[in-house]
C-alpha cells in the first residue's frame, strides 16, 4: 500500500475516489507484477487483504515461485481494527461479508498460514513467534533427527488445551517434542486448531507434532479419509514440525500430502492391536509405515500379549534400522512396557498431571529421569 501511494503520487483513498475500486485493482495488479519482476529474491512483499479480489492477482500469487504466507487474524479483531482506521477508503461492503467471500481465495493463494492470537496485545511476542514460524517453513531451522540419541515426545491428551497452557512448562521439561492429538480435542474445527496452534507456539518452544489418530488405529477420529487429510494439510499449512501420517490410507492421499509437506518431517505410522507380534508382522509394518520412501521417521506400534514380544520387536528394529529411516518400535499394553524402555529414539511418553494416557502401557516421562530413579513407582515397574 505504501509503494502504491509512492508510485501513483496520491493516497489510496483519493485514488479510489477518482478511479473507483476496479481502477484501483487494475493498478494494484500492475504494481504487483512490477515488484515481483524487479525483486525476484530476498524480498518480502506485504499485500493488502484485497489482493485476492481479482483473478489476475490470484494467479500471480498461485504461480509465485517463492513462499506465500497468509497472515490471519480473528475476524472480530479485523473488524475492530478497520473501525478504528479513518484513513481507509470505504469498502462499500460489510467487512465480515468480505472476509467470508475472500476466505477460500486466501487459502487457495497461499501455502502457509500464521495465525495471530485473538485479542493479541503483545506485539513483541507475536513477532518472536512469527520469526520462529518463518524460520521453519523456509528451512532455516528444522529439528534434528538423531536416532542414536535418547529422545522423547509428550502426548498431550487434553480435550481443551487452551485451559491448560500454564502447565506446559512443567509438563514438557523432560521431553524434546510435544504431540498434539487433534482427535482428542472437543473442537476440531479449522479455526479452533489455528488458535490453539498459535497459543501453543506462544507457551511452548518445543517442536510440535500434529496427529489425527483414527479410530481404526486406536484413536478417536471417526471422519473420512478426505476429512482426516484436510486436517493433515492444515497441520502442514500451520507449520507443524512433524506430521503423523497413518499408512492405512490410500496411496494417492498420502502422495498428495508428501508432495506438499514443505519442511515438515513426516512420521509414517501404523498401530496394530490385533495381530500376534512376530518378526514377519513387524517387518511388514515397518515396510508399510515407510510410506514408499516418503517417511522421515517410521513408527510401528503392536500389542504385546507376553513379555517376550518386546524382545521380538526390538530385535527386528535392530536388524532393519540400517536400511530404514529412524525407527520408533514399541508395543502397547501392560506387557509391552519394556519395549518403551528399550526404544531409545522419540519414545512417546505421558505425565502424571495429564488427564489420561494416549495409549495403554504408556509410561510417564518422570520414570526416565535420574531424579525419579529411586522412587517407589519406578522400582515397582
Amino acid at each position: 500500500d505504501k509503494y502504491f501511494e509512492d508510485y501513483t503520487k496520491t493516497t489510496i483513498k483519493k485514488f479510489v475516489a477518482d478511479h473507483g475500486w476496479p481502477g484501483f485493482r487494475a493498478k494494484e495488479e500492475e504494481i504487483m507484477k512490477k515488484l515481483i519482476a524487479e525483486n525476484p529474491h530476498r524480498t518480502v512483499l506485504s499485500t493488502g487483504g484485497g489482493i485476492v479480489e481479482t483473478e489476475g492477482c490470484r494467479n500471480i500469487l498461485k504461480n509465485y515461485g517463492g513462499i506465500v504466507v497468509q497472515l490471519s487474524r480473528h475476524i472480530d479483531d479485523v473488524v475492530n481494527y478497520l473501525n478504528q482506521d479513518s484513513t481507509r477508503a470505504s469498502l462499500n461492503e460489510d467487512a465480515r461479508t468480505l472476509w467470508n467471500n475472500r476466505k477460500s481465495h486466501y487459502e487457495d493463494c497461499s501455502r502457509f498460514e500464521f495465525r495471530i492470537i485473538q485479542g493479541e496485545k503483545d506485539i513483541g511476542s507475536s513477532e518472536r513467534d512469527f520469526i520462529r514460524y518463518i524460520n521453519h517453513i523456509r528451512g532455516v531451522y528444522r529439528p534434528p533427527i538423531n536416532p542414536n540419541a535418547a529422545s522423547f515426545f509428550l502426548c498431550l491428551t487434553y480435550d481443551n488445551i487452551q485451559d491448560h497452557l500454564e502447565s506446559l512448562n512443567n509438563l514438557t521439561k523432560d521431553v524434546q517434542s510435544l504431540e498434539i492429538r487433534i482427535d482428542l480435542l472437543q473442537d476440531k474445527s479449522a479455526d479452533s486448531i489455528r488458535e490453539i496452534t498459535s497459543l501453543l507456539r506462544r507457551h511452548c518452544l518445543l517442536p510440535l507434532i500434529f496427529t489425527v489418530r483414527s479410530k481404526g488405529q486406536g484413536g478417536c477420529f471417526e471422519g473420512s479419509e478426505k476429512e482426516i487429510f484436510a486436517l493433515l494439510h492444515l497441520g502442514v499449512r500451520l507449520g507443524y514440525e512433524y506430521i503423523d501420517v497413518e499408512c492405512c490410507w490410500s496411496t494417492n492421499a498420502i502422495k498428495q500430502l508428501l508432495e506438499s509437506k514443505g519442511t515438515s518431517h513426516i512420521i509414517g505410522s501404523i498401530h496394530d492391536y490385533t495381530s500376534k507380534v512376530s518378526p514377519g508382522i513387524v517387518k511388514r509394518h515397518l515396510h508399510e509405515a515407510r510410506l514408499n520412501g516418503g517417511a522421515d521417521i517410521v513408527k510401528v506400534v503392536c500389542f504385546a500379549t507376553e513379555v517376550e514380544d518386546n524382545i521380538v520387536i526390538q530385535n527386528v528394529m535392530l536388524e532393519m534400522r540400517s536400511t530404514y529411516p529412524p525407527i520408533i518400535a514399541i508395543n502397547a499394553g501392560e506387557k509391552g512396557m519394556m519395549s518403551r524402555v528399550l526404544n531409545k529414539f522419540f519414545t512417546p511418553v505421558t505425565h502424571p498431571d495429564l488427564p489420561r494416557v494416549a495409549a495403554a502401557g504408556q509410561l510417564s516421562c518422570l520414570l526416565y529421569t535420574s531424579d525419579a530413579a529411586d522412587e517407589e513407582d519406578s522400582v515397582d515397574l
